[in-house]
């Protein structure tokens, strides 16, 4: 029974070796770092971000992918570059790229919804604020119709017990001059 190898993450040619012990950069090395740079999640999106770098998608079969560097007008299949530049590689990158936006996007969402529920209510708070300053102006408005009542009132029952007090004072003075005058009947109290 044979157990099978791990693929290689990056795969370098002796030449490459070479190059990079020189301290330069190969085309292959210009390609997997355009690569490694891009955020695509499909093919057209990564197609659309190596051209840009001077790269082109050559080639896309059920199995692989070839690049070519238009600038040293060479070409490399994505295996050759290693794991991650392959088809398989590519397309775990596009999906796992897709379920990065689509988080940011419920991430987005759930801000705006954050935001939105933020901005409701403070402008709750508002109208609370200004439901409490009408209902307090009203509660004032009622306090002072009703000290004003009172007031009528007390001032009315004074009224009421100044007359009652000047009928009472006048009855008693009326009841005194009629005894007065009774008593004085039939006497001349003129000198």
């Amino acid at each position: 029974m044979s157990i099978p190898e791990e693929k290689a993450k990056l795969r370098y040619t002796q030449a490459e070796y070479s190059v990079l012990n020189k301290g330069k950069t190969s085309w292959k090395d210009e390609i997997r770092h355009a690569i490694d740079q891009s955020q695509a999640a499909s093919y057209e999106e990564l197609g659309n971000d190596l051209q840009q770098n001077g790269i082109k998608i050559e080639r896309i079969t059920d199995k692989t992918i070839t690049y070519r560097h238009l600038e040293e007008d060479k070409k490399v299949r994505g295996k050759k570059l290693g794991e991650d530049y392959d088809k398989g590689g590519l397309e775990i990158g596009f999906n796992r790229q897709n379920e990065q936006r689509e988080e940011q996007a419920r991430q987005r969402e759930l801000e705006q919804a954050r935001r939105e529920k933020i901005k409701r209510d403070k402008e709750r708070e508002k109208e609370w604020a200004r439901f409490n300053r009408s209902t307090q102006a009203i509660r004032q408005n009622r306090e002072r119709s009703e000290r004003e009542e009172r007031e009528r009132e007390r001032k009315a029952r004074e009224l009421e017990e100044q007359n009652r007090r000047a009928r009472e004072e006048r009855a008693r003075q009326e009841r005194e001059n009629k005894h007065t005058h009774e008593k004085t009947r039939g006497f001349d109290l003129e000198l």
